[in-house]
This record gives structure tokens, sequence and C-alpha cells, in this order.
């Protein structure tokens, strides 16, 4: 399993990008080392809400894109802002 979403319920569009795709099995380069799964993941799960602006959720688009054409499949729930 891989969790981008903290405890709190606080992730950035960037941690949703970057966690996606190194669920799929895609490499992940953070502070100059790259990353890869051993196991990509068949299923990748997101729970997501709270407001965001098209152009801010582009990067994450393409990322569920690549995690699909990677073979994993994506399925998401949004709206999830407790009421909101």
């Amino acid at each position: 399993p891989i969790r981008v979403v903290g405890a709190g319920g606080n992730a950035t569009e960037a941690d949703v990008t970057q966690g996606s795709r190194y669920a799929a099995g895609l490499p992940v380069t953070l502070d100059g080392v790259t990353y890869r799964p051993p196991h990509p993941a068949q299923v990748i799960n997101l729970s997501l809400g709270g407001a965001i602006s098209a152009a801010d959720a582009q990067p994450m688009c393409v990322a569920i894109a690549e995690a699909r054409a990677a073979g994993s499949l994506v399925v998401a729930a949004a709206g999830n802002g407790y009421g909101t």
C-alpha cells in the first residue's frame, strides 16, 4: 500500500501525482534519486476532496493517464470535503 494523504487528510497535488505514478510502477525522482516500486499496483484507489482549478489538476490527470497506460486500473472518488 502507498499512502500519500497524511492522517490529517492533507496532501498536495504533487503528492497525489507522484504517488499515482509510483504506484503504477513508473519512475519517480525525489531529491535527485529515482525510485520505482518492485511490484506495480494493479488497482489504484483515490479518494480526493477539496477545491482545485483545472490547471492545478492537469499534472494529476496526466499521471492518471500514464498509470492507466502502464496497466493499472484507477478508481477515484472526488468531492470528499466533509460536507463542504
